[in-house]
This record gives C-alpha cells, structure tokens and sequence, in this order.
C-alpha cells in the first residue's frame, strides 16, 4: 500500500513538473516568433503587456480563475494555453512510466518540452523555426549516444528522414502543384531519422498521417480553411514512436496490410 501511494506521489510531482514546464512552453512558443530571448525579461500579456504577476502564471489554474482573461486588460486567452500544460504534463508522466527517473527519461521529457513548443508555433504561425529543428536534432544526437545506436545511423538516418521529406515535397507539388510538406517539416524529417530506426519508419508515417488527417478535419471545422500545420502531427507521431518503440512491433502487420489496400495491392 506504501509503495502504491509513493508511486502515485511520483506521478503527481512528474505531472505538476508537466504543467510548469507546460506553461514555460507557452511563454517560449510567444517569445520565438518575435526573436525574444527564452528566458529574458518577464512574461507579459500579449495584448496590454502589462507584466504577469505570480498570481497569473500558475499553469491551468490562473486560466480557470481568471477565466481566460487577462487581469489587467480583460483581453481572451485562448484555451490553447491550459491545453498545451496539459499536454506536456500527460507526455512527461508517459516518458516517467516507461523510463523512471533517467538520464534517457529527462532528454525525452526536454524532447517533449521542444515538440510542445513547436506545435505551438506552427499552430499560430505554420512555421518550424530552424533554431527548434537543430535543438531537437541535437537532442537526437545525444539520444543516439545514450542508447547505444550503431554509427551508421548517425549519418544514414537523418539523410532518409531528408530524402522521404524532399521526395514528398516534390511529389506533391508536382501532383496538386502546391506545397504538400513546408521546409520546417521537411527538416523535421531529419530529425525524426536521427531518433526512428529506418524499421520504425513505416508505423511513424502512419501515425502522423492518422493525426494529420484529425487535425485537417478539426482545422476545417474551425472554419481556418483547408491548409493546416502538419508539424503537430510529426512530432506526436515521433514522440509516440521513441516513447513506446513496441507500438511500431504490435501494430507493423496492421500497418502494412492498411497501407497495401491504399494503394490497392
């Protein structure tokens, strides 16, 4: 019964790690854009940037308290912002439940932080900063390095991870004759090869075309037209895979049969 409620204590300290980080997530996602320094000058409200107080910034409950609000101003908050602390809380407790308490387990949760901030930005602005895909590749890197991954890898996986994102580029340009996949994603490719063995690729592509099509789906029905941000679609996916690496094994015969009815094989 002790080791049960220790191993809930665990969850819930990982969880309010989550929603901080969660809300610091939001600040970055702001400051990027606009070439703001991370950690540089207080959080302001975006509209009278009146400077936010302690009582402004607890993650989630400030939101509900103030009713979305600002306090000074009473301009709207979207719902984006508990959502995002959300996120990144119920990410940190998967990577805790798979890793425990880690040097493998913090590189995954500061992944985690990085793709919660680059969903955000695309989200608002359809655009992956390079400053975030050359973060999340380094973090890669010393991903590669902790897991023991063949050398080969280093090099070979972020040149496919390029190549497919290029080739579908491309493919889609010359198809519809419009851009399919933007640069930042086509980056992100590489990013995903420095993480996904090549064998992972597969169950990574449907993933992300799973999330993607969800994320059209709810994007039209916002009325915010049919061009969407692909990258939160990526980086879930990825995140997944690096996450639960079985998914990929439990799921590979589901995926390959879905994908020869596609293209009608």
């Amino acid at each position: 019964m002790v080791d049960l409620i220790n191993i809930e204590i665990q969850f819930f300290i990982v969880f309010l790690f989550g929603l901080v980080f969660g809300s610091f997530a939001t600040a970055v996602a702001y400051r990027v854009p606009l070439d703001i320094g991370w950690v540089s000058g207080r959080s302001k409200c975006p509209s009278c940037e009146h400077s936010l107080g302690l009582l402004d910034l607890f993650p989630v409950l400030s939101w509900l308290l103030l009713r979305g609000k600002c306090r000074y101003c009473k301009a709207s908050f979207g719902v984006g912002y508990p959502a995002a602390e959300l996120l990144l809380a119920v990410m940190f407790v998967l990577v805790y439940w798979q890793f425990s308490f880690s040097l493998l387990s913090a590189i995954l949760m500061f992944l985690a932080l990085l793709i919660v901030i680059m969903t955000i930005i695309d989200f608002e602005h359809y655009i992956i900063p390079n400053m975030l895909n050359l973060l999340m590749f380094l973090v890669g890197g010393l991903y590669c390095v902790i897991i023991d991954t063949e050398g080969l890898h280093f090099v070979l996986g972020p040149i496919v991870g390029l190549s497919i994102g290029y080739s579908l580029r491309t493919l889609m340009w010359v198809w519809k004759g419009k851009e399919g996949l933007g640069m930042g994603d086509v980056k992100f490719l590489a990013v995903v090869g420095m993480f996904l063995p090549l064998e992972i690729f597969p169950t990574f592509f449907f993933l992300s075309g799973m999330l993607g099509i969800a994320i059209a789906l709810l994007w039209k029905a916002m009325g915010k037209g049919e061009r969407f941000p692909f990258g939160p679609a990526l980086g879930m996916a990825m995140f997944v895979c690096v996450t639960f690496p079985a998914v990929h094994y439990k799921w590979q015969g589901f995926v390959a049969s879905v994908t020869l009815n596609i293209i009608g094989v």
